[in-house]
């Protein structure tokens, strides 16, 4: 069996800890289905003549989850490639130009994740925890800084740093994870294996 390379063996490492941070998000999304699962329950309830309520601030905690369900995900999606990608032209251009642009995109979104997580740590950390101020991203959205702000640069962060790893497998030749090359290739060979028992079960 064939030794792996150190580098190999880092990106494997890389690849299973932002797995297990998003299983924390599959936790949180978990959570959710079940608050609002309870609440359409027991209000169902209460309109029958149960004297019972919904789960108050069921639309904020909803949001608030989902915060966490977003940005504990979203660096091990990007690592994985489970993102969109728009490649109707630069898949027609040579496979240099095709690097640069992959390569050019990446520090991008490093650059400008990684400013809006140091925002995000600003906002959090510069003595802002005790007043508990909301952290903005839009007209319609805001939430906590503590402990859902926390989330949200940690995760931003973790997303940088998967856009900068993602230049280095570039240049170093793997852009796609180890583990997702061997579930790929698992993949293949089974469709394979089975397109081979379906066309000896179809011969007569």
């Amino acid at each position: 069996m064939k030794e792996r390379s150190v580098f190999d063996k880092v990106d494997s490492a890389i690849y299973k800890v932002l797995r297990c941070i998003s299983y924390a998000a599959t936790v949180f999304l978990v959570v959710i289905m079940l608050i609002s699962f309870f609440n359409v329950i027991l209000e169902k309830l209460h309109q029958v003549g149960v004297p019972v309520n919904g789960i108050p601030n069921t639309v904020s905690w909803v949001q608030y989850m989902n915060v966490c369900v977003v940005y504990l995900a979203v660096a091990y999606v990007t690592l994985e490639r489970g993102h969109s990608g728009l490649d109707i032209l630069t898949r027609h251009y040579p496979k240099w130009l095709q690097k640069f642009f992959s390569i050019l995109a990446y520090a991008c979104g490093t650059v400008s994740i990684g400013y809006i997580s140091y925002l995000g740590y600003v906002k959090v950390f510069s003595g802002q925890i005790a007043k508990n101020v909301r952290i903005s991203e839009g007209v319609a959205t805001a939430f906590p800084a503590w402990p859902f702000g926390l989330v949200y640069f940690v995760g931003m962060g973790l997303l940088a740093f998967s856009c900068l790893w993602a230049i280095v497998r570039i240049c170093m030749g793997r852009p796609v994870a180890t583990e997702a090359r061997d579930i790929e290739e698992d993949t293949r060979k089974k469709l394979a294996d089975d397109t081979a028992d379906t066309e000896e079960g179809g011969e007569v």
